[in-house]
């Protein structure tokens, strides 16, 4: 027994019919097209994720900066890296507690386009401020 389905056409030719070669192909087309969509789709979250990684590459960069400078007054800087299109954002508040505690909040935040949407990552942390202030 054949596992295809034949139909004879005049006599002894035999072939597929039309209707089974347009569902074979309708059915590729489909697979085909599920398939792209998922490289179109990895490739788009390998792209955010390389940003990210670089991202938290240059934030620890800048947090290491500043805190090498062991000076900033409150108030809030910004700027971008060099040759990158990450910008960086840079919030220094001091702790009101009961007494001077002597710390700063120090709140570091980077933020990138990545076609239509941004995408940006933040961190903050304490630090002890400059003798003297």
């Amino acid at each position: 027994m054949d596992m295809l389905r034949y139909s004879t056409i005049a006599g002894n030719k035999r072939g597929f019919l039309l209707y089974e070669v347009l569902l074979a192909l309708a059915i590729l087309s489909i697979g085909l097209v599920i398939v792209l969509r998922s490289f179109s789709t990895s490739l788009r979250a390998v792209r955010t994720s390389q940003n990210y990684f670089k991202a938290t590459l240059l934030l620890e960069e800048k947090l290491w900066e500043v805190e090498k400078a062991n000076s900033l007054p409150p108030g809030i800087s910004q700027g971008s890296f060099p040759g990158s299109k990450f910008n960086w954002e840079v919030e220094t508040s001091p702790i009101e507690e009961e007494g001077d505690v002597g710390l700063n909040a120090v709140k570091v935040t980077l933020s990138w386009r990545q076609g239509k949407r941004k995408g940006d990552i933040g961190l903050t942390t304490w630090m002890v401020k400059e003798r003297g202030d």
